[in-house]
Formats: C-alpha cells, sequence, structure tokens
C-alpha cells in the first residue's frame, strides 16, 4: 500500500433506473454521509463494493457508453477526518432505452504527493425498467407507425360510414295510407 492510503469500503446505492434516477458511491462511512444518503437516494439500501485503498483525495468520474445513457454530476460529500475517509458522490442516469444491465463505470483517481495518480475503475450493472414515456415515445416517432395508425383510422371510418349507410337503405319507409 502506498503511503498515506488506506483501505475504505466502498459501497454503491442504485434504485431500478426508469426514467431518469440518482445513484450514489460511498467510501467509508459516517452519519454525515448516512444521513446525506437519506435524503438524496431515498428507499436504497447500499450494495458493497469491496475495499478500495484511498487517500484524502480523491476524484471520481462515472463514464458510460453515451448511446446507452446521459450522466449528470449531482453531489459531493467529504466528511473524512485524517484517515477516517467519508465521502459521497451522486449522479442522475438518464437512460435511452431499457436493458436488463445498464453498464457504467465509475473512475476513481488518488492524487499522490509525488504527482502520480493511483486509478481504480469499478464496474455497475443496473436494470432499466421500460416505462410508458419510452414506449410512446417509440410508437410516435417512428412515421411508418404514423401512417399505419392514419390508414386504419381512415379503413374504419370508411367501414363506419358504409355500415351506417346500408343501414338506412335496409329501414322500409312506412307505408302511407290513401286519404
Amino acid at each position: 500500500m502506498a503511503s498515506g492510503l488506506v483501505g475504505s469500503p466502498l459501497r454503491v446505492s442504485r434504485p431500478p433506473v426508469d426514467g431518469g434516477q440518482r445513484i450514489g458511491l460511498e467510501i467509508g462511512s459516517s452519519d454525515a454521509v448516512k444521513s446525506k444518503i437519506e435524503a438524496l437516494l431515498p428507499d436504497t439500501s447500499p450494495i458493497s463494493g469491496g475495499t478500495v485503498e484511498v487517500g484524502p483525495t480523491v476524484r471520481v468520474k462515472l463514464l458510460v457508453d453515451p448511446s446507452d445513457a446521459e450522466v449528470t454530476p449531482s453531489d459531493a460529500v467529504s466528511a473524512s477526518t485524517g484517515s477516517n475517509i467519508q465521502m459521497l458522490w451522486t449522479w442522475f442516469v438518464h437512460p435511452k432505452h431499457p436493458t436488463s444491465a445498464l453498464l457504467l463505470t465509475a473512475h476513481l483517481e488518488v492524487p499522490l504527493s509525488d504527482g502520480h495518480v493511483i486509478s481504480n475503475y469499478i464496474s455497475l450493472r443496473i436494470p432499466v425498467h421500460r416505462t410508458l414515456g419510452y414506449t410512446a415515445g417509440q410508437i410516435f416517432s417512428n412515421w411508418a407507425t404514423w401512417s399505419a395508425i392514419a390508414v386504419s383510422g381512415i379503413g374504419i371510418t370508411g367501414w363506419l360510414l358504409r355500415r351506417r349507410h346500408a343501414k338506412a337503405k335496409a329501414v322500409p319507409a312506412a307505408p302511407t295510407r290513401p286519404h
């Protein structure tokens, strides 16, 4: 282990992602970090990611394939004191399509006093569920779908008009009596 680095537990807080959801990466543990997780990521329970070697300064970036999702940094909390590392980073993840496993990579960088940087990569897999908005967007963004809907509407309207006209012809006029 490099001088000045300590092993700290790593946890990921994430719900299944639907439309857009916040996920968090926590290193260390403290009441301040736990209360921030409860406020920012309600109804999630952290999942252990093992132990990482970190120092008092850590940079984290969440990487994702741009064709799969957009990631926007949200909050960062550092409640570290000396060698007691307690940090939290959160991001908003906006998936572009449903998948059983959206692949994200957390890139951790720990700068050392000699100018070198230790890098760690942590892979995250998050299920993305299909939403009504996504399905509607798929349907209504395709011109072939719109043309099929229009042709069906015209066909149904024509059928109803013909049926109505046929019923009008089938009803005989009431016989008139001579006076």
